[in-house]
């Protein structure tokens, strides 16, 4: 089986570069840690997977603070792509702001995920958010009979 990507979108390369640090050192299997430095990119990647050309992510991790189209801009605009908004989406954020908050939720996000913790915590925190594996389901095969 391939492995299922989480779609981490985060424009602090510093940021960034730690979680891969700790997200590298966890025991989290099957699971690839993709980061794109804008919603741009994220936009970008994210329409080349609905043409196949990308893996859809099992998870988007968005950080909400980002030049150009924010976090929650990105967000809306999962939300409203019919062939996307199944897609998970949790916040990696600073920003606690109830307001926010509450519109990233009405956009479908499971969870927030303060980058006040620590990198161990937060990678623990976004492997309870990361789905399970659809299971493989096998063709039912009918013979014809002797």
């Amino acid at each position: 089986m391939a492995a299922r990507v989480i779609l981490h979108v985060e424009d602090d390369d510093d940021y960034a570069s730690l979680l891969r640090y700790y997200w590298n050192r966890s025991a989290i299997g099957d699971c690839t840690l993709h980061r794109v430095a804008s919603a741009n990119e994220a936009i970008d990647y994210l329409e080349r997977a609905l043409a196949g050309e990308q893996t859809i992510p099992a998870l988007v991790l968005v950080d909400l603070e980002m030049h150009g189209i924010n976090g929650l801009e990105l967000l809306e605009w999962i939300h409203y792509n019919p062939k996307l908004s199944s897609v998970p989406a949790a916040v990696l954020s600073w920003w606690d702001e109830p307001r926010r908050i509450e519109r990233a939720v009405r956009l479908g996000v499971g969870k927030y995920v303060s980058k006040g913790e620590d990198f161990r915590g937060i990678v623990a925190r976004i492997e309870q958010l990361i789905p399970a594996p659809e299971s493989v389901k096998m063709p039912i095969v009918t013979g014809q009979g002797i």
